[in-house]
This record gives C-alpha cells, structure tokens and sequence, in this order.
C-alpha cells in the first residue's frame, strides 16, 4: 500500500488567507480495513544547532530555544471502514490562517475552524468498488482555552539556526498488528507585506512606474567608493603594503522586492596590480536575544556570484544582477526574540593574494499587492 499527498498548486506556495487543497492519493493492491485517516497541518519556527563538534556561543542559544507554532490543526479525511483495490483520492480543503491557541500540544485549535473538506462525503474510487464504507471527511476544531500571543505567518525560510517551515501529514491508523502509514509534504508560504514599511511604499510605486532617477529611489541607492584610505579593520601599519587601487559603484537598490533582480554596476579606475577576480557573496544574519537583553548573531553564507574572473579593464563598467534564490532568503524577519536579515559583499581578489571586501546591509521585502501575479516572479 502506497499513501501521498497531492497539492493541487504547482509550486504549493500560499499566502496568508488562501485556501490550500489537494487530495490524500492511497493506491492499495488488495481491499484493506483500516481504522480512519487523518491530516495534521503545522508551521512554525524552528531553532537547531549545527551540530558540529566545535559548538559556538550561537549553537548554545539556539539549542535553548524552543519551536514556537504558527498553525497547528487536524481534520478527519475519512473514518474507519474499508479501502477498494486500487487508487482512492481524498480530497481536502483548508483556510491557512494562524493558530490562535500557542500551546505546543494542540491537536486542533481555532484556527482549524476554517478547514472543511471538500470530498462532500466520499472519496473518488478508480475501482468501482461499491462494498466499501464511504470516505467521509469532516474537520475536527475547538474553541481555544491558551490566550497566548499569536504570530503571524511568516514567508518559509530556510536557515542556518532558523527555519519557518510548513507541513501537512497525511496518517492512515490500522489495528494492532500493523504499522500505521504516515506521509509528509512540505509547502511553502509567501507572506506580502513581510518587511514592508509604510516609507516603501512610495518606491514601490516609482519602481512600478519605470521612474528609476526619482528622489524617493535615489535615497534608497547605495553607491561605493574602495581604495586604501578607506579600508577599516585593518592595522594602519598594513595598509602601505596594500597595492594601489580605486574601485567605484553602486547598488541600484539597498531595500530591494525579494521577488525583483539585484543588480547595479562596478568599475576599476585604477589598479597597480592585476584582479584575479570579483565576486557578490550574498550572506544570511540569523540573531537570537540573550537573558542581558542583548542580541548574538551569526553570518553565514548562501551563495557566491562571480562576477568577474581575470583582470577588469580600467574604466569597464561590470554589471551586477543576482536573483535571490528561494527558501533560502525571505524577506526581512525582525521580532523581539530573532531576527533573519541580509547583507551583500562585494569582495575583489587581487593576483598577489590581497582581498578587499565592501559590506552593504540590505533590507528585503515582498511587495503588498503583488499576490499571486508576483508569485512567478519570486519563484
């Protein structure tokens, strides 16, 4: 016996408010009783460790934390009876919304209130067995008792120390003597309006208008100028044996739509000593509180462009474009107790073995009204 579950969405992202369906798909060689088949949806955040056998002060405080639930909720696909030979699809329905019960150990909350199958009664057999008992679906909810906080439902990420992540299982029970069968899948959720500020606005509405040269746009352009005078973290005495060099640029955007193209440009002035190569190193900074009030974060890497490889033209202006890759980025997380945020390096090598890197912070955000005809864009 086989049990899957089948989003009926090809790229199975939602966003807040949708209706998420699919069906449960159970193929059986032979008619099978079994005791009832359920489906559990969850979201949350998670906290995890590495795992590593060089633990840091981060892997300590993240192992400390624990998961906090986003949506948490079952439903009855069908009640105990009897699968025909062959293929039965079940079909299903729900409202993604938040759980509004914070416990850890809800098996149906409130927010399970706007889940309703949509089998009508009965599932689609392809075998034309009609000894079998109907497949009756019906969602199981209850008032919540918990007042605690709710959260919102934030865009699916997958991180280092933090992950948001959703699931729906599909749980077919047999009796004692069987081992019950269980099946996962993950979707994804892309929350509009994540990271974006009132002050965006204007922006969005320039970028929508092809008005690339507008004030509001200009103030959120980042331009860079790199040469030794301007190098920090490094030891006055060291900056003599540096080579000669003056590089200039910008960003085209420092607060970006994570469903838009990174770009922007990068020229060579001048240099006494051939590049080896120019890269954009996009890196993730995952932060937790501490007791003191304090916050511990930790930079890692989700990918490297090179931009350029070999020695650059004097006065050659290189361009810069990178999409940011999906579930690996959203867009800008900050709460009282986490924060996920992004920042961009610009990093050049040059032959004799010297690297210098210009660090750019970045705001990302997903536009307001942009669901669904954004969605293609993102993904």
């Amino acid at each position: 016996m086989e049990l899957d579950i089948i989003i009926k969405r090809p790229d199975k992202t939602f966003s807040p408010g949708e209706k998420v369906r699919g069906v449960v798909k159970v193929t059986s060689k032979t008619a099978t009783k079994h005791s009832g088949l359920r489906l559990l949806v969850e979201g949350g955040i998670t906290f995890q460790y590495t795992g590593s056998n060089n633990m840091n002060l981060f892997d300590v405080v993240m192992s400390s934390f624990k998961p906090i639930k986003l949506v948490d909720f079952s439903m009855e696909l069908a009640t105990a009876g009897k699968l025909p030979e062959g293929t039965t699809e079940i079909p299903f329905e729900f409202t993604l919304q938040q759980t509004e019960s914070g416990g850890s150990n809800n098996t149906s909350s409130s927010g399970a209130a706007a889940a309703s199958s949509s089998s009508g009664g009965g599932g689609h057999n392809d075998s034309g067995d009609s000894e079998t008992a109907p497949l009756i679906a019906q969602s199981t909810s209850a008032s919540a008792t918990n007042t605690t906080p709710t959260y919102k439902l934030y865009s699916t990420y997958h991180g280092v120390y933090l992950s948001v992540r959703y699931k729906v299982h599909a749980e077919m029970k047999f009796g004692f003597f069987t081992r019950d069968m269980k099946k996962a899948l993950e979707f994804y959720v892309s929350n509009n309006g994540q990271g974006f500020l009132q002050k965006h606005v204007q922006l969005e509405q320039d970028i929508m208008a092809k008005k690339m040269n507008s004030d509001v746009v200009k103030q959120f352009r980042r331009e860079f100028d790199m040469e030794p005078s301007k190098l920090q973290n490094v030891r006055k005495s060291l900056i003599g044996i540096v080579p000669d060099y003056h590089i200039v640029g910008h960003l085209t955007l420092s607060v970006c739509n994570i469903g838009r193209p990174f770009t922007g440009e990068i020229t060579v002035v001048k240099s006494a000593v051939n590049i080896k190569s120019i890269e954009l190193q996009l890196v993730r900074v995952e932060s937790c509180s501490v007791a003191d009030g304090g916050m511990v974060k930790e930079a890692t890497e989700i990918q490297n462009l090179q931009l350029a490889d070999g020695n650059i033209p004097v006065g050659f202006s290189l361009p810069i474009y990178m999409i940011f890759p999906r579930l690996f980025t959203c867009p800008t997380l900050i709460t009282q107790n986490f924060r996920v945020e992004f920042e961009v390096n610009i990093i050049v090598l040059f032959t004799d073995g010297h690297q210098i890197t210009e660090n750019v912070p970045l705001r990302l955000y997903s536009g307001k009204n942009e669901v669904g005809q954004n969605r293609l864009k993102m993904f």
